[in-house]
């Protein structure tokens, strides 16, 4: 069931050890947004940053984060998915989409695209040493701040970098696999939405959040990463 609560997640440094040899150790705290602090009962249909803080659209309004309250807002309705044109009939619904290396990648129900010249688009087939895939269900689609292209498909994860592919399944531990969006963050990590619960991924790393310990409801319908890590979900 989808919920209209809003979580977000902090990385809170501790230090435990002296400061010659002091080590970084990061722990995630979920804090929930609901009613009490200006939110309208409803589902969060979209959540993106403006100047770098939280806006949320529910039942066609916009919500702005002043730090303090959540507040009407004036910012204009946005689509999640921009219109694309000239897919393969066969491609089914547009599910996602990123600018990949000055190209455009889109995320569908039966495949995975980038456009190459004008209105041509071209199918991209996955493959690493362990498996090769035509990807279905491409909900998830974001580059991160190293410029690598992950993707969240029926399948599993993919991970581009330097035209090579690295792909994850539960073998790799990677937790759950029905996407619904991605995120990335400003130190090369990304954030998967699914149908239950949120993934963090840190290069080859899985992270798991789930359960009412860190979210209000396990269908996550958004995420966006701030400058400073904070995965508003």
């Amino acid at each position: 069931m989808k919920y209209f609560l809003l979580v977000f997640l902090i990385f809170i440094n501790f230090s435990f050890i002296p400061e010659e040899k002091e080590k970084q150790f990061y722990q995630d705290l979920a804090i929930i947004h609901g009613t009490e602090s200006g939110l309208p009962k409803g589902v969060v249909d979209m959540i993106k940053l403006d100047n770098e803080k939280p806006v949320v659209l529910i039942q066609e309004k916009s919500y702005a984060w002043n730090g303090d309250q959540w507040v009407l807002s004036k910012n204009e309705k946005a689509s999640k998915i921009p219109t694309i044109k000239h897919l393969p009939e066969t491609s089914g619904k547009v599910l996602s989409s990123a600018s990949y290396q000055g190209k455009m990648v889109v995320g569908c129900e039966n495949g995975l695209y980038i456009q190459t010249h004008g209105k041509a688009w071209e199918q991209i087939l996955p493959a690493d040493d362990i498996y090769s895939w035509a990807p279905k269900e491409v909900a998830a689609l974001v580059v991160d701040a190293k410029g690598r292209l992950w993707f969240g498909a029926r399948e599993g994860v993919g991970c581009k970098t330097n035209n090579q592919w690295k792909l994850f399944t539960g073998s790799e531990e990677l937790p759950y696999t029905s996407f619904t969006c991605a995120s990335a963050g400003p130190n090369g990590e990304v954030w998967f939405g699914t149908e239950r619960g949120a993934i963090r991924a840190v290069d080859e790393y899985f992270y798991y959040r789930f359960s009412r310990r860190w979210l209000p409801d396990d269908f996550v319908n958004d995420i966006v990463v701030d400058k400073d890590g904070t995965a508003w979900i």
